[in-house]
């Protein structure tokens, strides 16, 4: 396979760089672009769409619908065999996924959620570590929140949800130590500088670092402006992909693709297909982000492609 060039954020920022190519192809002379699904996330449930798999079953099917429509990388959220609502308790639950996922899809890139961050009522301190326990399910990716979210997003208006610097950085070594590589998702601008100083540390190395952008309306401002100068403060040599939420979501993609970011879909940021219609799968959303590239004349990154971008080897094998 060739060699991928200008799809580091630094190359992307690049304005000669960007008209070399959009005037002369469109976006076809750009990276391909590495297509993520999040299958289920963390608050969602069947109350708010009954297709949302959160069985092991459910997860590892939909994992294989996404795969084969073209996603690079899944984002996988295991649930509590419990309470099917709540996230999982048990590394194992995590890695029987992962497991089963490989055996279905040769080189899909497998992310599992880590959290990280803790959920802190006023007055009370820390509540415990939200979704830990999946740092040594041996994920080839994983989500770090960064920061966290304002107090009212999750769990009501007294509980907020963060992370310190201090719980970020021993989050990242356990992730080193379990050879997963990091994925730092940015809630609002400023997140942007935690992962910028925990670079600088060289616990990363040289990169390629990789970064997501949330763009939600309880973090920050579903805008292009929003995103444009967002993408400012990125540290080099980042691979950066757009999350937005919601209704907002596909029209924002658009901007991304346009600009030159990768893209992520799926159930646990958006449940809807189109107005008022409810995805019954996380291939249709996949497929939907598939058609939005072939319309704008954007590459689809396959997982071969998505590896070499990333900084990742060949797919991790599950015993």
């Amino acid at each position: 396979m060739s060699e991928i060039k200008d799809y580091m954020i630094q190359d992307i920022l690049d304005t000669k760089k960007y008209l070399s190519k959009i005037q002369r192809g469109g976006l076809s002379d750009f990276a391909p672009a590495i297509i993520t699904c999040a299958i289920t996330g963390m608050q969602q449930s069947k109350k708010n769409n009954p297709y949302l798999p959160v069985t092991p079953d459910e997860q590892v099917e939909t994992c294989i619908g996404a795969y084969e429509a073209g996603a690079a990388m899944c984002h996988i959220h295991a649930r509590n065999p419990k309470n099917w609502d709540a996230p999982a308790q048990d590394p194992e639950d995590f890695y029987q996924i992962n497991k089963r996922v490989r055996e279905a899809c040769p080189d899909l890139i497998i992310n599992n959620t880590v959290g990280g961050g803790y959920l802190r009522t006023h007055g009370t301190g820390s509540l415990g570590v939200l979704c830990d326990i999946a740092a040594t399910s041996k994920a080839e990716v994983a989500t770090v929140d960064v920061e966290g979210m304002p107090a009212g997003v999750i769990g009501g208006p007294n509980v907020a949800y963060t992370i310190t610097k201090g719980e970020m950085d021993e989050l990242v070594t356990k992730l080193i130590e379990n050879g997963t590589k990091p994925e730092f998702e940015c809630f609002d601008i400023g997140d942007i500088l935690m992962v910028n100083d925990m670079i600088a540390t060289g616990k990363l190395g040289d990169g390629p670092f990789l970064v997501d952008l949330i763009v939600n309306p309880t973090c920050n401002f579903q805008t292009v402006s929003y995103i444009v100068e967002a993408m400012k403060y990125m540290p080099d040599n980042a691979v950066v992909s757009l999350l937005p939420t919601g209704a907002a979501q596909f029209p924002l993609l658009a901007v991304g693709l346009t600009l030159g970011l990768n893209i992520r879909v799926g159930m646990e940021d958006n449940i809807y297909l189109s107005r008022g219609v409810k995805a019954e799968t996380n291939a249709q959303l996949v497929k939907k982000a598939v058609a939005l590239c072939e319309m704008l004349g954007r590459p689809v990154a396959t997982p071969e492609q998505a590896r070499q971008m990333m900084g990742l080897g060949q797919p991790r094998v599950y015993e």
